[in-house]
């Protein structure tokens, strides 16, 4: 390999530094949907003196703020520094339908960056997570909600857009039951049995989270029910069965335990389907594989998997894959069967 610099390589190396500095999109970001910029913006452009009054802010500081997230797509910087809003920068709005707000705000939460930045732990064996907090990501937010930031609502926010991806791609069949595993709010199901009137769902996961459900919404009591448990218990039966970024959070046997307890519970023509990012392609960018670094520095050998991977770990409980489903996002369905 040639060490000479030319231009090829100049621009390599120029495309190096500027990766080396995205991680301040994610801050910058933070700094807006804490503020509530986007809400501010929502009736129209405010120069920066004003955003900065309503948000007890130094305007120039503020300012550099905006400008970055301007350059990214998120605003629209006018002369004058007065902002508007971008379409990518609608979606900070709280009272968006699909509303990314709580997702930013998990996503760039220290539960989530400080893992990350210090991801070479993971890599030699000593989970990130636990190092620097002592304890495993979900206790830590069993016993940490705070009026800041929810991960529980962090994830429904993240989900909503998610979800209409995979409903629109995914032909439910009638009269049926549909059972959430670790479904935390319900949004997902919510979801489906607000687009399917036939069907009937069961939410299951731990009593905590179960008492904030989003069912309640569907105003239809008797076509849902909640069932208390363990991901690592026994679930109830069902037709089809949702487990949505679950299984990327969990090491290899534990994941076998979760689809033997699959395989216990499902009827004969029963079937699963696994939501989350799959990797298929080398060499090129990917959601999933940023997810994948995530997942590894939050959760011990956990990340997302290859199509193959999981073809391997299913047959360990008797089960394969029928289809891949692609969604037009980084997640995929995976419907699983009985072998």
């Amino acid at each position: 390999m040639s060490n000479s610099l030319d231009l090829n390589n100049k621009s390599a190396a120029l495309e190096l530094m500027k990766k080396s500095m995205c991680f301040t999109i994610p801050a910058a970001l933070r700094v807006a949907a804490k503020l509530k910029i986007a809400d501010l913006l929502k009736e129209g452009p405010k120069d920066i003196n004003e955003l900065a009054k309503k948000t007890n802010s130094i305007p120039y500081v503020l300012n550099r703020i905006l400008r970055m997230l301007a350059s990214e797509s998120i605003f629209y910087e006018s002369e004058g520094s007065r902002y508007s809003l971008a379409p990518a920068g609608q979606f900070l709005l709280s009272d968006h339908k699909y509303s990314l707000r709580d997702a930013v705000l998990m996503l760039t939460n220290e539960t989530l960056w400080r893992p990350v930045g210090d991801v070479i732990e993971s890599v030699q064996g000593n989970p990130a997570f636990e190092n620097l907090y002592g304890m495993s990501f979900y206790q830590y937010w069993q016993d940490n909600v705070r009026k800041d930031h929810d991960f529980q609502a962090g994830m429904s926010s993240l989900s909503k857009i998610e979800n209409y991806f995979i409903i629109k791609h995914y032909n439910f069949p009638e009269n049926k039951t549909v059972t959430d595993i670790a479904g935390g709010l319900g949004g997902l199901l919510l979801e489906v049995l607000k687009n399917n009137p036939t069907l009937k769902g069961q939410l299951f996961d731990r009593q905590h989270v179960l008492e904030r459900t989003k069912l309640v919404e569907l105003g239809d009591d008797s076509r849902w029910k909640l069932i208390p448990g363990d991901l690592f218990g026994d679930y109830p039966e069902s037709d089809i069965y949702l487990i949505k970024y679950i299984i990327h959070d969990w090491d290899n046997d534990s994941v076998i335990k979760i689809f033997k307890n699959f395989r216990k519970a499902m009827k004969k023509d029963s079937k699963v389907l696994i939501i989350e990012p799959v990797i298929f392609k080398k060499n090129i960018p990917d959601v999933a594989k940023y997810m994948n670094i995530l997942c590894m520095s939050a959760f011990p050998e956990s990340g997302e998997r290859t199509e193959d991977e999981f073809i391997a770990l299913l047959d360990k409980a008797d089960l394969k894959i029928n289809k891949v489903i692609k969604t037009e996002t980084y997640n995929s369905i995976l419907e699983v069967v009985i072998k």
